[in-house]
């Protein structure tokens, strides 16, 4: 099973501000979608972590770097994949 998950989403008017730059709202909730449709393969979902670890997760803080927004009409190609976990925590990049 690969460790990553790309997708690709087509900026559509609705995701964009006035100036027709993706809205950093939008662009974390296409964040969100990518990482639980992973976190679903990956067997590591919220239920799946009660169920057989009696634990969960939670997302604590975000950081997020553009080199450009992506605009209307275009296409974005998201891609996540998790770091190597410790015992307390793990990381996953975007």
């Amino acid at each position: 099973m690969k460790n990553y998950l790309q997708t690709n989403h087509l900026i559509n008017i609705s995701d964009v501000d006035v100036n027709y730059n993706l809205r950093l709202d939008n662009m974390l909730n296409c964040f969100q979608d990518i990482t639980t449709f992973h976190s679903f393969e990956l067997g590591v979902d919220r239920e799946s972590l009660v169920k057989n670890c009696s634990a969960f997760w939670v997302l604590s803080k975000i950081k997020v770097v553009f080199n450009k927004l992506p605009m209307w009409n275009e296409d974005a190609t998201i891609k996540t994949w998790p770091t190597p976990v410790s015992p307390i925590r793990f990381f996953r990049e975007f």
